[in-house]
């Protein structure tokens, strides 16, 4: 050890870099280089990454004035580095934001050095990258959010603090009366924002910030009484859909014709049944149309539109479309009504299996989507899908028939049949090992997550497709 004390006297860097790179340089050693004021960053770098190197060697490197930014940001990555390297680091003000971005991002730094950040923020400029990075960070509670709310003309880090959960209503009311449009439309769009707040956000003079109110899920019944009168009819509009708006209010906005026009009250679920019932009497096409498909519309209403059929293709996609009008609607053979059928959650499971074979692809797609609802309907659809991929038997009689006719009287026909036979011999065994993996497929499947479902009929299924094969089977043999 003490020819390497000599050694570390040199001033040569690159062989220092060696010394401090090699396994048996011990602590002691390394002490001596942390402390030398006349090492390169370098030398310093290689320091920092000995495995040897402790927590001690560490904290004499963070408070060193002559260490380059790069060292700093190596000793925040050492897995020796505590909380109170950490703190002497945050405190510094000569370090980079690239530095001070490491800190927050080490799993060590707690609230307190976060604070010690914060404050220091107005000493090193703005820089969004930084300002996100503590906005976004796990212990940012609203004293920090309270330095951070300080950066006014910064909107982009305004916006992501009033989202933050951990902020509040003081710094809200602040940012109320001081903020920009966009920033004060941001807060009124979070839930968590008190009825308080959000009355007041509710005379904003930018309509922006009003309707972002108007469509707020917790904006109260007195917060939207103070906007149902409102100069903008798109403000009126997000009053009326609001769920939390009274009855009494949304009355009133469809009574006094506070509206251009009625075709988005009625395809609007919220929108009340009585209104709903008035618009059907204004006998207007549009608003037919969007009543057919309004699954709040009554039932005596969509009964009355079946008797246009300018109207069954809405009534096909609504859920609330009674069942015999979607029977009736199946068949009418459409293609465009088929579609709507197939995605409507109310069709009836017979219909979706029917429409799972359709000659549509995009139909059979969505129709067998909704029979995922019905796993053992789904499982049979699966089955026939497959036995109509595989069979092919029906072709390979009237191959064979085909034969019989044209090698009635060749002399080669019993060559020829034998071998058709003995290749639908192959073919049926391959099937029905195939069937007799899927039946014992399907009873574990059904057993393992259908525990409720009745598969036996799934299984009758495929033993009455294996007999048919048998049997199809031997009728080709007979007539050999």
């Amino acid at each position: 050890m003490d020819y390497l004390k000599e050694l570390i006297k040199t001033k040569d860097m690159k062989l220092l870099q060696r010394v401090v790179s090699d396994k048996d340089t011990d602590n002691e050693i390394l002490k001596i280089l942390a402390k030398r004021n006349d090492v390169s960053n370098e030398v310093r770098m290689k320091i920092i990454e000995n495995k040897d190197t402790d927590n001690e060697i560490l904290k004499i490197l963070a408070k060193r004035n002559d260490v380059s930014n790069e060292v700093r940001m190596k000793i925040i990555e050492n897995n020796n580095t505590d909380k109170e390297i950490l703190k002497i680091l945050a405190k510094r003000n000569d370090v980079s934001n690239e530095v001070r971005m490491k800190i927050i991002e080490n799993n060590n730094t707690d609230k307190e050095i976060l604070k010690i950040l914060a404050e220091k923020i107005n000493n090193y400029g703005r820089k969004d990258n930084f300002l996100f990075i503590m906005e976004s960070h796990k212990l940012c509670d609203k004293e920090i959010l309270e330095f951070l709310t300080k950066h006014k003309n910064n909107d982009k880090l305004l916006k992501r603090c009033v989202t933050n959960l951990n902020i509040d209503n003081k710094i809200l009311e602040n940012l109320i009366n001081t903020a920009s449009n966009t920033v004060r439309e941001e807060i009124a769009k979070q839930t968590f924002v008190n009825n308080d707040l959000l009355k007041k956000l509710a005379k904003d003079k930018n309509k922006n910030v009003r309707l972002e109110v108007a469509k707020n899920k917790s904006s109260n019944g007195e917060t939207l009484k103070t906007l149902f009168n409102d100069d903008n009819e798109e403000v009126r509009k997000a009053v009326f859909y609001n769920l939390n708006t009274p009855i009494k209010i949304k009355k009133l906005l469809y009574k006094y014709n506070l509206f251009d026009n009625y075709t988005h009250l009625a395809q609007n679920p919220s929108t009340p049944v009585e209104i709903l019932k008035e618009l059907y009497n204004e006998y207007n096409d549009s608003i037919n149309s969007n009543l057919a498909q309004n699954p709040s519309t009554p039932v005596e209403i969509l009964e009355k539109l079946y008797g246009y059929s300018g109207y069954h293709t809405y009534l096909a996609q609504n859920p609330s479309t009674p069942v015999e009008i979607l029977k009736e609607l199946y068949n009418k053979y459409d293609d465009i009504i088929n579609s709507n059928l197939a995605q409507n959650p109310s069709t009836p499971v017979k219909i979706l299996k029917e429409l799972a074979f359709y000659k549509d692809e995009g139909i059979r797609i969505n129709a067998r989507k909704k029979l995922l609802n019905n796993k053992t309907e789904l499982i049979k659809i699966n089955l026939e899908v497959e036995l109509k991929k595989e069979i092919n038997f029906d072709d390979k009689m009237n191959e064979l028939e085909s034969f019989l006719k044209e090698l009635k009287e060749e002399n080669q026909k019993d060559k020829i049949l034998k071998k058709l036979f003995d290749s639908l011999i192959s073919d049926q065994q391959k099937l029905k090992k195939s069937f007799e993996e899927y039946k014992k497929e399907i009873i574990k499947i059904t057993k393992e997550k259908f525990k409720n479902e009745n598969y036996e009929d799934i299984i009758y299924l495929i033993d009455s497709k294996l007999d048919k094969i048998e049997e199809e089977l031997n009728g080709i043999k007979a007539k050999i």
